[in-house]
Protein backbone atom coordinates (compact mmCIF):
# COMPACT_ATOMS: atom_id res chain seq x y z
CA UNK A 1 0.00 0.00 0.00
CA UNK A 2 2.92 2.32 0.95
CA UNK A 3 5.04 1.10 -2.30
CA UNK A 4 1.54 1.88 -4.59
CA UNK A 5 1.50 5.55 -2.68
CA UNK A 6 4.96 6.35 -3.61
CA UNK A 7 4.50 5.19 -6.96
CA UNK A 8 1.61 7.56 -7.87
CA UNK A 9 3.47 10.28 -6.02
CA UNK A 10 6.26 10.04 -8.32
CA UNK A 11 4.09 10.09 -11.63
CA UNK A 12 2.47 13.24 -10.51
CA UNK A 13 6.06 14.85 -10.07
CA UNK A 14 6.74 13.74 -13.83
CA UNK A 15 3.62 14.91 -15.48
CA UNK A 16 4.01 18.48 -13.00
CA UNK A 17 7.55 18.56 -14.40
CA UNK A 18 6.53 17.74 -18.39
CA UNK A 19 3.88 20.48 -17.33
CA UNK A 20 5.85 22.97 -16.21
CA UNK A 21 8.69 22.59 -18.98
CA UNK A 22 6.32 22.82 -22.07
CA UNK A 23 5.00 26.36 -20.39
CA UNK A 24 8.38 27.10 -20.25
CA UNK A 25 9.62 26.46 -23.26
CA UNK A 26 6.90 28.24 -24.97
CA UNK A 27 8.19 31.40 -23.24
CA UNK A 28 11.69 31.30 -24.70
CA UNK A 29 11.88 33.15 -27.77
CA UNK A 30 14.50 31.24 -30.16
CA UNK A 31 16.34 32.57 -33.10
CA UNK A 32 14.29 32.14 -36.43
CA UNK A 33 15.98 29.46 -38.78
CA UNK A 34 17.14 31.59 -41.84
CA UNK A 35 16.42 29.84 -45.44
CA UNK A 36 18.94 30.26 -47.85
CA UNK A 37 18.77 32.32 -51.26
CA UNK A 38 19.47 30.30 -54.18
CA UNK A 39 19.81 32.03 -58.07
CA UNK A 40 20.50 29.82 -60.62
CA UNK A 41 21.47 30.71 -64.40
CA UNK A 42 23.53 29.55 -67.56
CA UNK A 43 25.66 32.23 -68.70
CA UNK A 44 27.56 31.97 -72.07
CA UNK A 45 31.12 33.54 -71.45
CA UNK A 46 33.59 35.42 -73.44
CA UNK A 47 37.49 34.21 -72.40
CA UNK A 48 39.22 36.29 -69.67
CA UNK A 49 37.81 38.12 -66.86
CA UNK A 50 34.35 37.80 -66.52
CA UNK A 51 32.50 39.78 -63.93
CA UNK A 52 29.06 38.25 -63.31
CA UNK A 53 27.48 40.68 -60.65
CA UNK A 54 27.12 44.13 -60.07
CA UNK A 55 29.05 45.87 -57.79
CA UNK A 56 25.86 47.62 -56.02
CA UNK A 57 24.60 44.22 -55.75
CA UNK A 58 24.88 41.61 -52.24
CA UNK A 59 28.06 39.83 -52.40
CA UNK A 60 27.33 36.09 -52.47
CA UNK A 61 28.21 33.80 -49.82
CA UNK A 62 28.99 31.41 -52.08
CA UNK A 63 29.43 30.33 -55.56
CA UNK A 64 28.99 26.98 -57.32
CA UNK A 65 29.95 26.66 -61.19
CA UNK A 66 29.71 23.34 -62.64
CA UNK A 67 28.88 22.21 -59.17
CA UNK A 68 32.98 23.37 -58.51
CA UNK A 69 32.83 25.52 -54.87
CA UNK A 70 34.30 29.15 -55.62
CA UNK A 71 33.75 30.90 -53.13
CA UNK A 72 32.48 34.18 -51.86
CA UNK A 73 32.94 35.95 -55.26
CA UNK A 74 31.55 38.49 -58.13
CA UNK A 75 34.35 38.04 -60.68
CA UNK A 76 36.81 35.15 -61.99
CA UNK A 77 38.51 33.73 -65.23
CA UNK A 78 36.87 31.81 -67.39
CA UNK A 79 37.12 30.52 -70.67
CA UNK A 80 34.62 30.89 -73.20
CA UNK A 81 31.92 28.71 -73.13
CA UNK A 82 28.63 27.24 -70.94
CA UNK A 83 28.27 27.42 -67.58
CA UNK A 84 25.84 26.73 -64.77
CA UNK A 85 26.30 29.15 -62.14
CA UNK A 86 24.63 28.30 -58.74
CA UNK A 87 24.87 31.80 -56.43
CA UNK A 88 24.18 30.85 -52.41
CA UNK A 89 22.88 34.03 -49.84
CA UNK A 90 22.66 33.24 -46.02
CA UNK A 91 20.85 36.34 -46.16
CA UNK A 92 16.84 37.36 -46.78
CA UNK A 93 16.90 39.34 -50.94
CA UNK A 94 14.08 41.00 -52.27
CA UNK A 95 15.75 42.63 -55.08
CA UNK A 96 17.07 41.88 -58.17
CA UNK A 97 17.83 45.46 -58.96
CA UNK A 98 21.81 46.53 -60.78
CA UNK A 99 22.09 42.82 -60.18
CA UNK A 100 23.65 43.09 -63.22
CA UNK A 101 24.60 46.25 -64.13
CA UNK A 102 28.28 47.25 -65.51
CA UNK A 103 28.98 43.54 -65.51
CA UNK A 104 31.40 41.80 -68.44
CA UNK A 105 32.43 39.60 -70.67
CA UNK A 106 28.98 37.59 -70.89
CA UNK A 107 27.37 36.84 -74.29
CA UNK A 108 24.25 35.47 -73.26
CA UNK A 109 22.10 34.89 -69.69
CA UNK A 110 19.48 32.79 -68.77
CA UNK A 111 17.85 32.94 -65.21
CA UNK A 112 16.67 29.55 -65.14
CA UNK A 113 15.69 29.97 -61.45
CA UNK A 114 14.90 31.53 -57.79
CA UNK A 115 14.60 29.66 -54.79
CA UNK A 116 13.53 32.08 -51.89
CA UNK A 117 13.76 35.25 -54.12
CA UNK A 118 10.94 37.41 -54.58
CA UNK A 119 11.67 40.30 -55.84
CA UNK A 120 9.98 43.65 -55.67
CA UNK A 121 11.89 45.20 -58.34
CA UNK A 122 14.26 44.87 -61.42
CA UNK A 123 15.48 48.70 -61.68
CA UNK A 124 19.14 48.79 -63.63
CA UNK A 125 19.06 45.08 -63.51
CA UNK A 126 21.33 44.90 -66.64
CA UNK A 127 21.75 48.68 -67.32
CA UNK A 128 25.53 48.93 -69.38
CA UNK A 129 27.58 51.43 -69.81
CA UNK A 130 29.71 53.19 -72.47
CA UNK A 131 32.94 50.65 -71.68
CA UNK A 132 33.26 48.31 -74.08
CA UNK A 133 34.08 45.27 -72.77
CA UNK A 134 30.38 45.47 -70.73
CA UNK A 135 28.52 45.30 -74.00
CA UNK A 136 29.25 41.43 -74.84
CA UNK A 137 25.59 40.48 -73.85
CA UNK A 138 23.66 39.56 -76.54
CA UNK A 139 21.14 37.54 -75.08
CA UNK A 140 18.79 36.89 -72.39
CA UNK A 141 16.44 34.53 -71.03
CA UNK A 142 13.64 34.37 -68.53
CA UNK A 143 12.41 31.11 -67.37
CA UNK A 144 11.04 29.93 -63.94
CA UNK A 145 11.30 32.98 -61.85
CA UNK A 146 8.42 34.84 -59.77
CA UNK A 147 8.41 38.38 -60.38
CA UNK A 148 4.90 39.06 -59.58
CA UNK A 149 5.64 41.37 -56.98
CA UNK A 150 8.24 43.53 -58.95
CA UNK A 151 6.73 47.46 -59.36
CA UNK A 152 10.38 49.02 -61.06
CA UNK A 153 11.42 47.57 -63.80
CA UNK A 154 12.76 51.38 -65.11
CA UNK A 155 16.07 51.07 -66.77
CA UNK A 156 15.95 47.61 -66.83
CA UNK A 157 18.23 47.10 -70.17
CA UNK A 158 19.05 50.73 -70.32
CA UNK A 159 22.75 51.49 -72.65
CA UNK A 160 22.80 47.19 -73.11
CA UNK A 161 23.84 48.08 -76.65
CA UNK A 162 25.17 44.80 -77.71
CA UNK A 163 21.57 43.08 -77.13
CA UNK A 164 19.97 41.24 -80.28
CA UNK A 165 17.36 39.30 -78.12
CA UNK A 166 15.49 39.29 -74.62
CA UNK A 167 12.63 36.91 -74.18
CA UNK A 168 10.54 38.87 -72.15
CA UNK A 169 7.36 36.12 -72.42
CA UNK A 170 8.09 34.98 -69.08
CA UNK A 171 8.16 38.11 -66.83
CA UNK A 172 5.08 39.05 -64.60
CA UNK A 173 4.58 42.43 -65.01
CA UNK A 174 1.27 42.86 -63.11
CA UNK A 175 1.98 45.08 -60.59
CA UNK A 176 4.87 47.24 -62.25
CA UNK A 177 3.93 51.05 -61.42
CA UNK A 178 7.37 52.31 -63.85
CA UNK A 179 8.90 51.44 -67.30
CA UNK A 180 11.07 54.49 -67.29
CA UNK A 181 13.82 54.26 -69.83
CA UNK A 182 13.65 50.51 -69.82
CA UNK A 183 14.91 49.51 -73.30
CA UNK A 184 16.80 53.01 -73.91
CA UNK A 185 19.80 52.75 -76.14
CA UNK A 186 19.45 49.32 -76.81
CA UNK A 187 21.03 49.85 -79.91
CA UNK A 188 21.34 46.31 -81.26
CA UNK A 189 17.80 45.30 -80.76
CA UNK A 190 15.48 45.08 -83.65
CA UNK A 191 12.31 43.47 -82.40
CA UNK A 192 10.64 43.50 -78.77
CA UNK A 193 7.68 41.84 -78.26
CA UNK A 194 5.99 42.37 -75.29
CA UNK A 195 2.56 41.17 -75.82
CA UNK A 196 2.60 39.04 -72.27
CA UNK A 197 3.29 42.58 -70.53
CA UNK A 198 0.37 43.55 -68.32
CA UNK A 199 0.80 47.25 -67.43
CA UNK A 200 -2.66 47.74 -65.63
CA UNK A 201 -0.95 49.61 -63.24
CA UNK A 202 1.83 51.33 -64.92
CA UNK A 203 2.03 55.23 -64.55
CA UNK A 204 5.04 56.23 -66.37
CA UNK A 205 6.52 55.14 -69.84
CA UNK A 206 9.05 57.95 -70.17
CA UNK A 207 11.57 57.40 -72.99
CA UNK A 208 10.65 53.97 -72.49
CA UNK A 209 12.37 53.21 -75.95
CA UNK A 210 14.35 55.87 -76.92
CA UNK A 211 17.49 55.84 -78.86
CA UNK A 212 16.72 52.29 -80.21
CA UNK A 213 17.78 53.21 -83.18
CA UNK A 214 17.82 49.63 -84.88
CA UNK A 215 14.51 49.10 -83.79
CA UNK A 216 12.22 47.89 -86.87
CA UNK A 217 8.89 46.77 -84.81
CA UNK A 218 7.31 46.43 -81.17
CA UNK A 219 4.73 44.71 -80.59
CA UNK A 220 2.83 46.76 -78.11
CA UNK A 221 -0.95 45.00 -78.64
CA UNK A 222 -1.72 43.97 -74.98
CA UNK A 223 -0.84 47.61 -73.58
CA UNK A 224 -3.40 48.97 -70.97
CA UNK A 225 -2.55 52.50 -70.49
CA UNK A 226 -4.94 53.94 -68.49
CA UNK A 227 -3.08 54.95 -65.49
CA UNK A 228 -0.29 55.97 -67.59
CA UNK A 229 0.58 59.44 -66.54
CA UNK A 230 3.96 60.33 -68.54
CA UNK A 231 4.77 58.78 -72.01
CA UNK A 232 7.12 62.26 -73.35
CA UNK A 233 9.88 60.63 -75.49
CA UNK A 234 8.47 57.28 -75.53
CA UNK A 235 9.93 56.33 -78.93
CA UNK A 236 12.02 59.32 -79.27
CA UNK A 237 14.81 58.51 -82.19
CA UNK A 238 13.36 55.13 -83.03
CA UNK A 239 15.55 55.82 -86.50
CA UNK A 240 14.62 52.31 -87.91
CA UNK A 241 11.03 51.92 -86.75
CA UNK A 242 8.89 51.34 -89.90
CA UNK A 243 5.32 50.34 -88.37
CA UNK A 244 4.05 51.71 -85.24
CA UNK A 245 0.77 51.03 -84.15
CA UNK A 246 -0.98 51.90 -80.66
CA UNK A 247 -4.91 52.36 -81.60
CA UNK A 248 -5.16 50.13 -78.60
CA UNK A 249 -3.65 53.19 -75.95
CA UNK A 250 -6.04 55.49 -73.62
CA UNK A 251 -4.34 59.15 -73.54
CA UNK A 252 -6.72 60.34 -71.51
CA UNK A 253 -4.27 60.50 -67.96
CA UNK A 254 -1.37 61.52 -69.57
CA UNK A 255 0.27 64.82 -67.71
CA UNK A 256 3.08 67.32 -68.91
CA UNK A 257 6.97 66.38 -67.75
CA UNK A 258 9.38 68.14 -69.36
CA UNK A 259 12.05 70.69 -68.01
CA UNK A 260 11.59 72.16 -71.26
CA UNK A 261 7.92 72.30 -71.67
CA UNK A 262 5.16 72.28 -69.03
CA UNK A 263 2.71 73.44 -70.15
CA UNK A 264 -0.88 71.22 -71.30
CA UNK A 265 0.34 71.60 -74.82
CA UNK A 266 3.20 69.42 -73.69
CA UNK A 267 1.82 66.09 -72.99
CA UNK A 268 3.76 64.44 -75.49
CA UNK A 269 6.71 66.11 -75.57
CA UNK A 270 9.36 64.39 -78.50
CA UNK A 271 7.06 61.43 -77.92
CA UNK A 272 7.42 59.92 -81.68
CA UNK A 273 10.25 63.15 -82.87
CA UNK A 274 12.79 62.01 -85.24
CA UNK A 275 11.26 58.44 -86.22
CA UNK A 276 12.69 58.93 -89.42
CA UNK A 277 12.23 55.92 -91.16
CA UNK A 278 8.39 55.38 -89.97
CA UNK A 279 6.04 54.18 -92.78
CA UNK A 280 2.69 53.59 -90.66
CA UNK A 281 1.29 55.19 -87.45
CA UNK A 282 -1.86 54.29 -85.89
CA UNK A 283 -2.77 56.76 -83.58
CA UNK A 284 -6.67 56.46 -84.22
CA UNK A 285 -7.28 57.78 -80.49
CA UNK A 286 -4.79 60.24 -80.48
CA UNK A 287 -5.81 63.75 -80.62
CA UNK A 288 -3.67 66.63 -82.84
CA UNK A 289 -4.43 69.68 -81.95
CA UNK A 290 -3.89 73.25 -83.08
CA UNK A 291 -1.49 74.29 -80.37
CA UNK A 292 1.30 71.08 -81.17
CA UNK A 293 4.42 72.83 -80.19
CA UNK A 294 6.05 70.44 -77.97
CA UNK A 295 7.97 68.16 -80.77
CA UNK A 296 5.92 65.34 -81.09
CA UNK A 297 5.96 64.60 -84.44
CA UNK A 298 9.25 66.43 -85.12
CA UNK A 299 11.64 65.12 -88.76
CA UNK A 300 9.01 62.05 -88.47
CA UNK A 301 8.72 61.81 -92.71
CA UNK A 302 6.47 63.43 -94.44
CA UNK A 303 5.47 60.11 -96.58
CA UNK A 304 4.54 58.51 -93.33
CA UNK A 305 0.53 57.56 -93.14
CA UNK A 306 -1.32 58.28 -90.20
CA UNK A 307 -4.33 56.15 -89.35
CA UNK A 308 -6.31 58.71 -87.95
CA UNK A 309 -9.85 59.24 -86.08
CA UNK A 310 -11.21 62.48 -88.89
CA UNK A 311 -12.87 64.43 -86.08
CA UNK A 312 -9.48 63.90 -83.69
CA UNK A 313 -6.97 65.59 -86.80
CA UNK A 314 -5.67 68.86 -87.19
CA UNK A 315 -4.06 68.91 -90.29
CA UNK A 316 -1.59 72.20 -90.64
CA UNK A 317 -0.68 71.28 -87.21
CA UNK A 318 1.09 67.92 -88.00
CA UNK A 319 1.99 69.24 -91.15
CA UNK A 320 4.35 71.97 -89.76
CA UNK A 321 5.55 69.40 -87.89
CA UNK A 322 7.06 66.74 -90.16
CA UNK A 323 10.82 66.37 -91.76
CA UNK A 324 9.15 68.01 -95.16
CA UNK A 325 6.57 70.43 -94.49
CA UNK A 326 6.40 71.39 -98.19
CA UNK A 327 4.06 67.41 -98.69
CA UNK A 328 1.24 67.17 -96.87
CA UNK A 329 0.42 64.20 -94.51
CA UNK A 330 -0.99 61.19 -95.82
CA UNK A 331 -4.14 60.75 -93.59
CA UNK A 332 -6.29 57.06 -93.47
CA UNK A 333 -9.57 58.03 -91.99
CA UNK A 334 -11.78 55.53 -90.54
CA UNK A 335 -14.01 55.95 -92.69
CA UNK A 336 -15.46 52.33 -93.85
CA UNK A 337 -15.29 49.70 -91.42
CA UNK A 338 -15.95 46.96 -94.10
CA UNK A 339 -13.49 47.13 -96.22
CA UNK A 340 -9.30 46.87 -96.17
CA UNK A 341 -7.58 49.71 -97.25
CA UNK A 342 -4.57 49.59 -99.17
CA UNK A 343 -1.63 52.08 -98.08
CA UNK A 344 0.43 52.37 -101.56
CA UNK A 345 -2.75 53.26 -102.97
CA UNK A 346 -4.83 55.18 -100.46
CA UNK A 347 -8.02 54.33 -101.17
CA UNK A 348 -10.54 51.30 -99.60
CA UNK A 349 -11.08 47.94 -101.56
CA UNK A 350 -12.72 45.23 -100.63
CA UNK A 351 -9.94 42.64 -100.96
CA UNK A 352 -6.31 43.14 -101.17
CA UNK A 353 -5.44 43.25 -105.08
CA UNK A 354 -2.47 40.46 -106.01
CA UNK A 355 0.72 40.33 -104.68
CA UNK A 356 -0.25 42.00 -101.10
CA UNK A 357 -1.07 41.13 -97.94
CA UNK A 358 -3.64 41.60 -95.42
CA UNK A 359 -2.86 42.60 -92.07
CA UNK A 360 -4.70 44.51 -89.61
CA UNK A 361 -6.96 45.59 -92.52
CA UNK A 362 -4.78 47.15 -94.33
CA UNK A 363 -2.83 45.86 -97.55
CA UNK A 364 0.83 45.57 -97.96
CA UNK A 365 3.53 44.69 -99.91
CA UNK A 366 5.03 42.75 -97.87
CA UNK A 367 4.22 41.85 -93.75
CA UNK A 368 5.46 43.92 -91.48
CA UNK A 369 8.49 42.92 -89.72
CA UNK A 370 8.24 39.85 -87.76
CA UNK A 371 5.41 39.00 -89.01
CA UNK A 372 4.35 36.79 -92.21
CA UNK A 373 1.99 35.27 -94.61
CA UNK A 374 0.82 32.16 -93.34
CA UNK A 375 0.41 29.80 -96.60
CA UNK A 376 1.49 30.25 -99.84
CA UNK A 377 -1.78 30.34 -101.25
CA UNK A 378 -3.19 33.21 -99.15
CA UNK A 379 -2.76 36.68 -99.02
CA UNK A 380 -2.81 37.04 -94.42
CA UNK A 381 -0.20 37.86 -92.48
CA UNK A 382 0.25 35.92 -89.27
CA UNK A 383 2.45 35.94 -86.11
CA UNK A 384 1.63 31.78 -85.65
CA UNK A 385 3.83 29.49 -87.80
CA UNK A 386 1.92 27.79 -89.65
CA UNK A 387 2.85 23.78 -89.34
CA UNK A 388 6.05 21.85 -89.51
CA UNK A 389 5.70 21.03 -93.18
CA UNK A 390 6.59 24.94 -93.76
CA UNK A 391 9.83 26.42 -93.33
CA UNK A 392 10.49 30.69 -92.89
CA UNK A 393 11.57 32.30 -96.62
CA UNK A 394 13.62 35.29 -94.52
CA UNK A 395 14.18 36.86 -98.01
CA UNK A 396 10.55 37.24 -98.76
CA UNK A 397 9.51 37.03 -95.45
CA UNK A 398 6.99 34.16 -96.07
CA UNK A 399 6.67 30.91 -94.90
CA UNK A 400 6.61 28.37 -97.53
CA UNK A 401 5.66 24.92 -97.83
CA UNK A 402 8.00 22.09 -97.95
CA UNK A 403 8.02 19.79 -101.04
CA UNK A 404 4.86 17.04 -100.59
CA UNK A 405 6.99 14.08 -99.45
CA UNK A 406 8.71 16.01 -96.44
CA UNK A 407 6.75 16.39 -93.17
CA UNK A 408 9.52 19.38 -92.45
CA UNK A 409 12.56 20.50 -94.41
CA UNK A 410 15.57 22.45 -94.47
CA UNK A 411 14.43 24.59 -97.01
CA UNK A 412 11.75 25.13 -100.00
CA UNK A 413 12.13 21.57 -101.91
CA UNK A 414 11.64 21.07 -105.33
CA UNK A 415 10.91 16.89 -107.67
CA UNK A 416 14.90 16.90 -107.41
CA UNK A 417 15.52 17.78 -104.27
CA UNK A 418 13.20 17.73 -101.40
CA UNK A 419 15.32 19.49 -98.72
CA UNK A 420 13.51 16.95 -96.43
CA UNK A 421 14.01 16.59 -92.46
CA UNK A 422 11.26 14.32 -91.67
CA UNK A 423 9.75 12.14 -94.48
CA UNK A 424 5.87 11.93 -94.72
CA UNK A 425 3.75 8.98 -93.74
CA UNK A 426 4.03 7.19 -96.98
CA UNK A 427 7.71 7.98 -97.83
CA UNK A 428 11.17 7.30 -96.29
CA UNK A 429 14.94 7.92 -96.69
CA UNK A 430 17.28 5.91 -99.02
CA UNK A 431 20.92 6.11 -97.07
CA UNK A 432 23.23 5.99 -99.70
CA UNK A 433 26.46 7.47 -100.91
CA UNK A 434 26.03 7.33 -104.37
CA UNK A 435 23.60 10.76 -104.83
CA UNK A 436 23.46 10.05 -108.48
CA UNK A 437 20.78 7.70 -108.15
CA UNK A 438 19.09 8.14 -104.49
CA UNK A 439 19.14 11.47 -102.74
CA UNK A 440 20.46 12.01 -99.30
CA UNK A 441 17.35 14.51 -98.25
CA UNK A 442 14.90 12.90 -100.64
CA UNK A 443 12.28 11.02 -99.24
CA UNK A 444 10.79 8.91 -101.56
CA UNK A 445 7.58 6.73 -101.53
CA UNK A 446 7.82 3.45 -99.89
CA UNK A 447 8.01 0.04 -102.07
CA UNK A 448 7.37 -2.86 -100.63
CA UNK A 449 10.82 -4.72 -101.88
CA UNK A 450 12.88 -2.96 -104.18
CA UNK A 451 13.54 0.69 -105.95
CA UNK A 452 14.92 0.95 -109.21
CA UNK A 453 16.73 4.22 -110.24
CA UNK A 454 18.30 5.92 -112.56
CA UNK A 455 20.59 8.52 -112.68
CA UNK A 456 18.03 11.26 -113.14
CA UNK A 457 16.78 10.29 -109.86
CA UNK A 458 13.44 8.43 -111.48
CA UNK A 459 12.16 5.29 -109.59
CA UNK A 460 9.63 2.52 -109.60
CA UNK A 461 9.01 -0.06 -107.27
CA UNK A 462 8.79 -4.20 -107.58
CA UNK A 463 9.33 -4.78 -111.11
CA UNK A 464 11.97 -6.03 -113.65
CA UNK A 465 14.82 -4.03 -113.94
CA UNK A 466 14.90 -1.93 -116.73
CA UNK A 467 18.32 -0.49 -118.89
CA UNK A 468 19.94 2.49 -117.04
CA UNK A 469 18.48 1.57 -113.17
CA UNK A 470 20.25 0.00 -110.36
CA UNK A 471 18.57 -1.81 -107.93
CA UNK A 472 18.65 -0.45 -104.23
CA UNK A 473 17.14 -3.04 -101.93
CA UNK A 474 14.61 -1.38 -99.35
CA UNK A 475 15.17 -3.73 -96.89
CA UNK A 476 18.39 -2.86 -96.20
CA UNK A 477 18.51 0.74 -97.88
CA UNK A 478 21.83 -0.05 -99.92
CA UNK A 479 22.77 0.20 -103.53
CA UNK A 480 22.98 -3.21 -104.77
CA UNK A 481 25.92 -3.43 -108.27
CA UNK A 482 23.32 -5.27 -110.94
Amino acid sequence: MKMSKTRNNFFLYIISFLKYSIILLSLMQFPKVKSSTEIHLIIKTVNGEVKFLGDDFPTPSKVYINGEDKGSIKKLNLNQGYYNFTIIYNNDINTCANMFKLTYRMEEITIVSFKNLRPVSMANMFQSGNDWAVNHLKKIVFQNIDTSAVTDISHMFEFARAIEQIDLSNLNTASVTTMHSMFRECNNLKVIDARSFDTSKVTNMYDMFGYCKSLVYVDLSSFDTKNVQVMQGMFFRCESLKYLDINNFDFSTIVSRSSNCNSDDCRFHLTFAYCTSLEYLNIKTFYINDKLNDGTFDSIPSSTKFWVNETNIHVNSLKAKLKDSSSDPVFIYMADHTKIFDINENKYVDTCPDGKFEYNNLCWNECPYNYYSELTDRKTCSKETPGENFIFDATNNIYVKCYQSCSSCSAKGDITNNNCIKCSEDYSFINTTDDKYAVKNNCYEKCDNYYYFNSNHEYFCDTQCLDGYKLINVKKNVLINV
